[in-house]
């Protein structure tokens, strides 16, 4: 058995390695041996601490600057959503909200005239009671 432990400042990450590669302890049972911890909820001081050191990365959507072009293969066939999918009369508050919310910020923005491909929309219920809105892209992968 190998145990290898990795200093980052001051965190640790500990491996539990058999010499040939293999993890011997794997996430569980670290966990059950309290090896390792896991943070599932973070209280509103240590949030905002984090947003302080790390404000850079909070509160903003990065963009990329300049104009791109995505190629597709000679044989993509575009796919063009005809008739928009239903949203349960229950998330439909949700729904409007979370899509004037992306409109407000700039993730979405409303098309007047028809274009090449439009893939499904998708409403995934979070845990929080709120939701999260997909696109689904089976299509477009095919």
């Amino acid at each position: 058995m190998l145990i290898v432990i990795k200093g980052v400042t001051s965190l640790q990450t500990i491996y539990v390695i058999h010499p040939d590669g293999r993890a011997l302890l794997g996430r569980p049972a670290s966990e059950a041996l309290n090896i390792i911890g896991t943070i599932r909820k973070v209280n509103s001081a240590d949030a905002t601490k984090y947003r302080n050191l790390f404000s850079s990365l909070f509160g903003k959507l990065d963009r990329l600057e300049g104009e791109y072009s995505i190629r597709l293969q000679n044989d993509a066939v575009l796919f063009q959503v005809a008739v928009p999918r239903r949203v349960a009369l229950s998330q439909f508050s949700k729904v409007k909200a979370e899509l004037d919310q992306m409109h407000q910020d700039g993730v979405i923005a409303e098309v007047e005239q028809p274009t090449g491909c439009c893939d499904g929309m998708v409403v995934v219920p979070k845990r929080n009671s709120k939701i999260r809105i997909c696109l689904d892209y089976t299509k477009l992968n095919t």
